[in-house]
């Protein structure tokens, strides 16, 4: 375990390894991440855990063969939710083509619903137009009928006021 401060800063900046007496020595070597990049690698286990605890774990520390299963345990996690993923992408691609379709349908089938709609709509108009015409045009007729019989006394009303008159 390091004394002071120092050693830590050490630890943290190389990887310290003890040589068959306990006794520390500093080298190069760096364990490699995992091949997709998830996952801590050792040295900076190691640097983390003399920073934090003030305890250099040694090269054989039962800690980092821990860290050496979490990870595999991370890839492999990584891998299941990439499966995931693919299966979400490929069940979310069939439901929206098949959401695009019924939306599809629904648009044809109102699309032709309104324009039956909209032209059995006009014929009705039309037909209560036309209702209303004739209804207008009989009037007219009885109207006409009754203004020449007005005409026709006041005609004759004239006619028989111009021989009183006249007459007299």
């Amino acid at each position: 375990m390091p004394d002071d401060y120092d050693d830590i800063q050490a630890v943290e900046e190389e990887e310290f390894y003890p040589n068959e007496e306990g006794e520390g020595e500093f080298t190069d070597e760096s364990e490699p991440r995992l091949p997709d990049g998830i996952g801590l690698e050792l040295s900076d286990v190691k640097k983390m855990v003399a920073a934090v605890n003030n305890y250099i774990l040694q090269k054989d520390d039962p800690l980092l063969m821990l860290v050496t299963v979490l990870n595999a345990f991370l890839a492999e996690g990584e891998k299941l939710h990439e499966r995931h993923n693919v299966a979400l992408t490929r069940v979310m691609t069939s439901q929206m083509e098949k959401y695009v379709l019924g939306v599809k349908e629904t648009t044809d089938s109102l699309g032709a619903v309104l324009a039956t709609t909209s032209v059995e709509a006009i014929r009705d108009i039309f037909s209560q137009h036309d209702a209303v015409i004739r209804e207008h045009d009989a009037a007219i007729r009885r109207g006409s009928s009754a203004a020449f019989w007005c005409a026709a006394v006041i005609a004759v009303s004239a006619l028989f006021n111009v021989a009183v008159f006249l007459w007299k």
